[in-house]
């Protein structure tokens, strides 16, 4: 798991990617790891929306077309969510099970979230790490700052599929 910057080296500088500076630029293997793990959500979707048609019965283009209008993931969840309600038995081990799948999906999404939608950066006192920062966060404030290194990167890419 990655680590607030400020357990691994609370004095590090750091370098915020920016219009011009490109962090990934300067760790391409870390960067690669990263791009991975963002693009294996696709893997995810494409699982869920198999299912979704699976539920759905019937008409495979109307359910496939349904379930890609959904705008969010949340509503993608719930959709899946309602079909099963109504394909799987009510308290059935296929449903308990189904709903484990989806809790678990859900982690990993907002994993994946951050990796694809905070801020990378880096710093001169980590070379062998970037940086993943809030972007609601201030330039001072180490809380919200992650230390990815390769391990963490593997062990994010490793759950994510």
């Amino acid at each position: 798991m990655p680590q607030p910057l400020y357990r691994v080296n609370p004095n590090a500088s750091i370098i915020i990617g920016n219009a011009g500076d490109r962090p990934l630029l300067r760790h391409p293997e870390l960067a690669a790891l990263a791009a991975e793990a963002i693009a294996s959500w696709a893997n995810v979707e494409s699982f869920m929306l198999k299912l979704f048609v699976e539920m759905f019965g019937g008409n495979e283009a109307l359910a496939t077309n349904i379930f890609l209008s959904l705008s969010n993931q949340s509503a993608k969840n719930d959709a899946i969510r309602a079909a099963a309600d109504s394909f799987f038995e009510n308290g059935s081990d296929q449903l308990a099970v189904f709903r484990a799948l989806l809790a678990i999906s859900k982690t990993n999404e907002k994993d994946r979230n951050k990796l694809a939608h905070w801020t990378w950066g880096d710093s001169p006192n980590l070379p062998d790490a970037l940086l993943l920062i809030d972007p609601r966060t201030t330039i001072g404030d180490l809380d919200k700052a992650s230390v990815y290194c390769k391990t963490v990167l593997i062990l994010t890419l490793s759950f994510e599929i």
